[in-house]
């Protein structure tokens, strides 16, 4: 029985999931049980939304000097913890505002 080429993982992408589920698991050991999600991000950086925390997975940059697979999961658990304690210890809604204040009228 053939399986699809689609429906297997190559190990890149399963370490990836396991790291993060590992992160996840962390963090709620670390910050208690509160509900909130836990993402790779896809974007510039790591960010909050305020519910859910999106994590910059591959954290090499070319001005920087290359970093060790060691290095590069503690830069991710050190954004992690980041991000999770903004949710913990921010007023999301008063950062939104702020940044609203402070938002340029044309760009608006």
């Amino acid at each position: 029985m053939a399986l699809a080429a689609n429906v297997l993982k190559d190990k890149f992408q399963i370490i990836k999931e396991r790291e993060g589920e590992r992160l996840a698991r962390f963090l709620r050991i670390l910050f208690g049980k509160e509900k909130f999600g836990f993402k790779w991000s896809t974007a510039e950086t790591s960010y909050t939304d305020g519910k859910d925390v999106y994590i910059l997975y591959e954290l090499q940059r070319p001005d920087c000097r290359p970093f060790s697979a060691n290095e590069l999961r503690a830069l991710r658990k050190g954004h992690s913890i980041h991000e999770r304690g903004h949710i913990e210890y921010d007023c999301i809604e008063d950062y939104g505002n702020w940044q609203k204040e402070l938002m340029s009228k044309d760009r608006s």
